[in-house]
This record gives C-alpha cells, sequence and structure tokens, in this order.
C-alpha cells in the first residue's frame, strides 16, 4: 500500500484551506463599481487615491478605507466630505459581507436609499448626513439588526420611519432636517442616547421619551398669549405636532447620558448644541416653562412660515 510522504500534508491543506492575505477579488470589483457610481462618473485616477481593479483595499491604499489586519477583509468606509455626486449603489457596496462603517457626510450624493442596504448584514454605523437623498426609507433598513448608529438628517426623505423603531440596539437617530411625515415610532428611548426628529411633517403624540430627551429633538415654533385673550377654537396640543422644526438652530439630539460611545461616532449632536433653545424662552414670563406645560397647555394652528408651524398656546397661568 502507497503511503503519501508526511512532508506532503502541509502542501495538501493549504491547497485546500488557502489563506488569504488580500479582499477578494470579485468584492474588489464591486467596490471599484461602488464608487464609480457614487462620484458620478469622476473617480480620481490619482494613485494614491486607490480603488482599482489593479489594487487591492486591504495591501494597497484605498482612501477612505478601512481593513480588518487579521481577516484583510474591509470593515469601514468613511469618504465624509469628498465631494461625491453621484448616487448610492448598495447592491456593489454590500458585497464586502464584512463591512460594519458607512459614513459619507457632507456630501452630493442624491437619488434614493436603494433597498438592498439591508444586505449589508454587519452595518452598526451608517451615516449620510448632509447630502440630497431622497424618497422613502425603505423597509429593508429594519433587518440591520446589528445597526447602532443611524444618521439621516440633512436630505429630502420623505415617507414614514415606522419600521426603524424595530432596530432594538439602535444607540442614536438622527433624522431631523428632512421631509418625513406620518408619526413618530415608538422607539426603545430607554437605550437611546441620541434623538433627533425636529423640522420634518410628523403629527400625532409625541411618544414617551422616558425622560432622556428635551424638547430640543421635537422642536415647535411658539407664540405665547394671556389666557384673557379672547379664545379661538383651540387644537390640544399633545395631539398635533406637526412639521416640527429647529432650522433656526441647526442642532441634534439633546443628549443627556453619553454612557460609553462607540469606536466610530460621528453625529452631528457632537458638533454642540449650545445654540440651541425653544423661541418662546427669550420671554420673562417663561422662565420656569417646562416640555410637560406646553405638552398640556391648548393650543391653536396659525399658520405655516419657513421654520414650520407657528402656533400660539394658552398657559394655565396666563
Amino acid at each position: 500500500m502507497n503511503r503519501i510522504p508526511i512532508c506532503v500534508l502541509p502542501i495538501l491543506i493549504i491547497l485546500i484551506f488557502p489563506v488569504s492575505n488580500s479582499e477578494e477579488e470579485n468584492v474588489r470589483r464591486s467596490l471599484v463599481q461602488f464608487m464609480e457610481k457614487l462620484s458620478g462618473g469622476n473617480m480620481q485616477h490619482d494613485p494614491k487615491w486607490g480603488w482599482s481593479n489593479t489594487s487591492d483595499p486591504c495591501n494597497d491604499t484605498w482612501a477612505g478605507v478601512t481593513c480588518d489586519s487579521k481577516s484583510h477583509t474591509v470593515k469601514k468606509i468613511i469618504l465624509d466630505e469628498f465631494n461625491l455626486t453621484g448616487t448610492l449603489d448598495a447592491i456593489s457596496l454590500c458585497s464586502a459581507q464584512s463591512l460594519t462603517v458607512l459614513s459619507l457626510n457632507r456630501n452630493n450624493i442624491s437619488g434614493l436609499m436603494p433597498k438592498e442596504i439591508g444586505n449589508c448584514k454587519h452595518l452598526t454605523h451608517l451615516y449620510l448626513s448632509g447630502n440630497k437623498l431622497s424618497g422613502d426609507i425603505p423597509d429593508s433598513l429594519s433587518q440591520l439588526s446589528n445597526l447602532k448608529r443611524l444618521d439621516i438628517s440633512t436630505n429630502s426623505f420623505s415617507g414614514q420611519v415606522s419600521g426603524l423603531s424595530r432596530i432594538s440596539g439602535l444607540l442614536s437617530f438622527l433624522a431631523e432636517n428632512n421631509q418625513l411625515s406620518g408619526t413618530i415610532p415608538d422607539f426603545d428611548f430607554f437605550n437611546l442616547e441620541i434623538f433627533n426628529v425636529s423640522n420634518n411633517n410628523f403629527s400625532g403624540p409625541i411618544p414617551d421619551v422616558k425622560g432622556k430627551f428635551t424638547v430640543n429633538s421635537f422642536l415647535v415654533c411658539l407664540k405665547l398669549i394671556s389666557k384673557h385673550e379672547p379664545k379661538e377654537e383651540k387644537i390640544d396640543s399633545k395631539e398635533v405636532i406637526t412639521d416640527i422644526s429647529s432650522k433656526h438652530s441647526g442642532t441634534s439630539g439633546e443628549l443627556k447620558n453619553t454612557g460609553n460611545r462607540s469606536e466610530y461616532s460621528i453625529t452631528s449632536a457632537e458638533s454642540g448644541v449650545a445654540s440651541s433653545s425653544l423661541v418662546v424662552l427669550t420671554s420673562s414670563l417663561v422662565n420656569e416653562l417646562r416640555f410637560d406645560d406646553l405638552l398640556r397647555a391648548p393650543a391653536e394652528l396659525l399658520g405655516r412660515g419657513k421654520h414650520g408651524s407657528l402656533y400660539k398656546v394658552l398657559l394655565n397661568d396666563g
């Protein structure tokens, strides 16, 4: 009986279980296609830029790309302020199954958020703030069970976001300055650290935020009046929060208890909240005004302006 020499066994093992020290070729090609569409066909050809079929994102230098040092797979793509003017190709992007962080803040990316974004199963951080994205938020986004931080603020998204409340581990959600509508979902506010949905077209009751967030996350434009003025037809301010707006302050959700931050947490809340305040707080009559007082007070919708809806509110103490 012939025996295979022992010295041959390591060679056979290597052939059967090859060790990769670079990203797979199909992933590289898909990522290059992703960048071509993201850049609007204006992808840089400088060798320092990388992002080509003849180089590797992990062994060579690709702008904005971070790889896992052990698995040699793409973990993060951070392309903030790269003047990208194309569209988001999630089909190509999500071929990188190890991707955990995607940050495309402050570019000029347009078009829809594709439903295929739900195929990026390992995403923990998704930052799309300050672009020109529009349309509905795809339901597939709620399938990203590992997602911790989501920032879609300052775009032109519309429709409802009810499905996002199914992401149980979400730590921050920033969606201010869009055209979102419907009711505000009942997120796990006990778990959330940062939250802002101001300057949208939401309606319905403000959810129970478990005492974690101030009025900055639900800003409205108000006009105080005395209870002795002639009364007109009123609506309950707790039932309607149409077009809640904070465009005048440009701030994000206030963080009451920061806790432990993620390894990569670029949120607009970190740029500071010092300038955020209710317009009504400029009056000496309302120094002790609390958010609960506003919710209980009857309010009348006066009209809409460039900063949102204008109400006049009658406080119990006049």
